[in-house]
C-alpha cells in the first residue's frame, strides 16, 4: 500500500485513506468463526501480544477477526455495506449468502472478453442465425411426425462456430461463456454479484447516487411466446427446461424448439 499511495501526497500515510484497515482475515474463514482479533505494530509489523478489545480506531492495522464482530465494530448491517472483492467463492459468495452484503465482483478477464466479444461480433450472429434455421426445420413437426428432418450439417456448422469462439479466446476458451451457453463461473457471477467490473476505477465514472439495476430478463415461457398471437388452453401445457443456462422450449401450438 505504501508503493501504491505514498507518492500520491508524499506528506499523507496510506493508511489515513480509509477509516478502518484489517489485513490477514483468511477469507472465507472470516465469514465463520474467523480468527482472534489483534493490532499490529505498524513500526515493527508484528502482532501485539492478545486480543484486541473496544472500538476500532483509524491510522491503525488490524490482523483477524471475523465478519460478525467488525460489523458491529463498524456499526453496519446489510445492505448497508458494498462489498468488493475478486474471488468468486471468498469473497462474492460468502458475503452474499452470510451476511447479505452488496457485492461486487473484480474480473480483470473482462477487458479482454469485450475486446474479443466485439472482433467476433459476426459469429455470434451467424449462430445465432443457424439456430434460427434449426426452429425453422422442425416447426411444423409435431407428435404424430415420425420422419426427423436432417440436421446434421447445420449442428456441424453450430459445432465449427462454438469452436472458433472458444479459440478466439485463448486455449481454455472464454471465461464467461462456451458458444451460447453460459459458464458456471458466468451463471456464480449473475447470481451473487450485484454488479462486476474489470476494476473498482469504472466506479469513478459513477455519482455516488447512482442506482445501479439490472436489465429485466425473460423467462423461457416468456421468450417463445409472440404477444400478438392469441393465447389458447394449450399454452397451459407448454414444456420449459433449463439445463446448464440455456433455456429449452417446447410449444405445443407449433412443436417449436427454441434454444437461447
Amino acid at each position: 500500500m505504501s508503493y501504491l499511495l505514498d507518492d500520491i501526497e508524499p506528506s499523507r500515510n496510506w493508511r489515513s485513506y480509509f477509516d478502518y484497515v484489517v489485513v490477514d482475515a483468511h477469507k472465507p474463514l472470516f465469514f465463520a468463526e474467523g480468527t482472534m482479533l489483534k493490532e499490529i505494530n505498524i513500526e515493527t509489523y508484528c502482532k501485539n501480544i492478545g486480543s484486541h478489545a473496544g472500538p476500532l480506531l483509524s491510522d491503525r492495522v488490524y490482523s483477524g477477526g471475523n465478519v460478525e464482530v467488525f460489523s458491529k465494530l463498524i456499526n453496519s448491517h446489510g445492505k448497508d455495506v458494498l462489498y468488493v472483492g475478486d474471488h468468486i467463492f471468498g469473497d462474492i459468495i460468502k458475503s452474499k449468502k452470510v451476511r447479505a452484503w452488496h457485492t461486487f465482483l473484480i474480473v480483470p478477464e473482462l477487458s479482454k472478453e469485450l475486446s474479443i466479444y466485439t472482433d467476433k461480433h459476426d459469429l455470434y450472429s451467424q449462430m445465432n442465425r443457424l439456430n434460427d434455421e434449426l426452429s425453422q426445420m422442425l416447426i411444423n413437426f409435431d407428435s404424430s411426425s415420425k420422419d426427423c428432418p436432417d440436421i446434421s450439417k447445420i449442428k456441424d456448422k453450430i459445432q465449427n462456430l462454438v469452436h472458433q469462439i472458444d479459440m478466439s479466446y485463448s486455449y481454455f476458451g472464454s471465461t464467461f461463456r462456451t458458444g451460447s451457453q453460459q459458464t458456471y463461473f458466468a451463471s456464480q457471477v449473475t447470481r451473487y454479484a450485484d454488479i462486476y467490473s474489470s476494476t473498482c476505477l469504472n466506479l469513478l465514472h459513477y455519482p455516488f447516487f447512482y442506482l445501479f439495476k439490472a436489465a429485466p430478463q425473460l423467462m423461457p415461457h416468456e421468450s417463445t411466446v409472440n404477444p400478438e398471437d392469441p393465447l389458447s388452453d394449450s399454452l397451459n401445457h407448454r414444456i420449459n427446461r433449463t439445463k446448464s443456462n440455456s433455456k429449452h422450449t417446447v410449444n405445443p401450438n407449433n412443436s417449436t424448439l427454441v434454444e437461447n
